[in-house]
């Protein structure tokens, strides 16, 4: 079984979550990057011209900021500056479910720290003021089963969105985003990365999710699935 890239398996440490010594250094290593970029700019940027140097770096950064802006929208909306709440997400820990294919392949159901953040936030049914886990019950335990399972034939490290209706003949609850990966640091381990979870509403999907590094604006539906029987 081939491994994860590099940004992979960045993506899945993130996932299971950063201790106190990952944001020590994080902190030192954006620290590093931040004089390194001053002290290039100081040296290079013109620098016998103050006026031109501020300039120059005043275009770079404004040249950066137009071709990923979305980027920085939701690093305001995401971020642990901005929301302390969000700090505790990153140090949480993924939780993890056993299931099989159909083939029979064991996989592992891996709920992000940020997918259980979003399972439970009050933003979901008519009211817009409901948990998923309210309206659902608890995300390891679907009422229909298979209902992980149809997401396993998806394509490996290509996130997808899955759109999830309560029961039958309803209009969707939320979707749930989500990429299937083969753990290169766990042997090859055949993993359903749950990734996210949002209303069903394209316009207030897109953004980079900052603890797997994905972009819901680029992802395709992949299956439609009814969570349960009946209403509960």
């Amino acid at each position: 079984m081939r491994g994860m890239d590099t940004p992979a398996v960045i993506r899945h440490y993130a996932a299971e979550g950063l201790s106190v010594l990952d944001g020590i250094i994080l902190f030192t290593a954006a620290s590093c990057l931040f004089r390194f970029s001053q002290d290039l700019q100081e040296q290079y940027l013109f620098p016998d011209n103050t006026k031109k140097s501020l300039w120059a770096s005043f275009v770079i950064g404004a040249g950066l900021l137009a071709l990923r802006g979305k980027d920085l929208k939701s690093i305001v909306q995401w971020g642990i500056f901005i929301k302390p709440r969000h700090f505790t997400t990153f140090m949480a820990k993924a939780k993890m479910i056993g299931r099989t294919t159909p083939e029979g392949e064991n996989v592992w159901v891996i709920g992000t720290p940020h997918f259980l953040e979003a399972w439970d936030s009050k933003r979901y049914g008519k009211s817009r003021t409901a948990t998923l886990g309210e309206q659902l019950g608890s995300w390891t335990y679907p009422s229909r089963s298979g209902f992980y399972e149809a997401m396993m034939d998806a394509p490996i490290d290509t996130p997808f969105y899955a759109v999830v209706r309560k029961r039958k003949g309803l209009k969707p609850l939320a979707f749930i985003y989500f990429r299937n990966i083969e753990n290169g640091v766990r042997g090859g381990r055949r993993e359903l990365e749950l990734i996210s979870a949002t209303p069903p509403i394209r316009g207030q999907t897109e953004g980079i999710n900052f603890e797997t590094y994905h972009d819901h604006s680029e992802t395709e539906e992949w299956v439609s699935l009814i969570w349960g029987y009946w209403s509960s």
